[in-house]
């Protein structure tokens, strides 16, 4: 088998600073959008568009959207009267899975 990956943005960017640049890095990650069969057949798979962005995230209470509310802190981040970001994330759903069978074994 051979797994086909696409990169997708994990976190909303520029949730935490209301659409100006974040302060730290973008996060991406990949997701399988297709599978190869050893039998030649592919899978394929597409997932929801992104639900929210910068300036258009819900609050963490009132939360209905493809996104969820994260609280973290870089590696780096000092100690002393540090608060953590509240963050938003990316929920990626698969909304369709399709096949075809171009060659079958023998």
């Amino acid at each position: 088998m051979t797994f086909k990956g696409q990169t997708l943005p994990n976190r909303v960017e520029g949730a935490t600073t209301g659409g100006d640049p974040d302060p730290v890095p973008a996060m991406w990650r990949y997701r399988v959008y297709g599978i190869s069969t050893e039998t030649g057949g592919t899978l394929g798979i597409t997932y929801s568009p992104a639900d929210c962005k910068a300036g258009d995230v819900p609050t963490p209470t009132s939360n209905k959207r493809r996104c969820y509310p994260v609280k973290w802190s870089p590696p780096d981040a000092p100690a002393a009267n540090y608060e953590p970001y509240l963050d938003q994330g990316h929920c990626m759903i698969e909304i369709c899975l399709g096949s075809s069978r171009e060659a079958e074994g023998s």
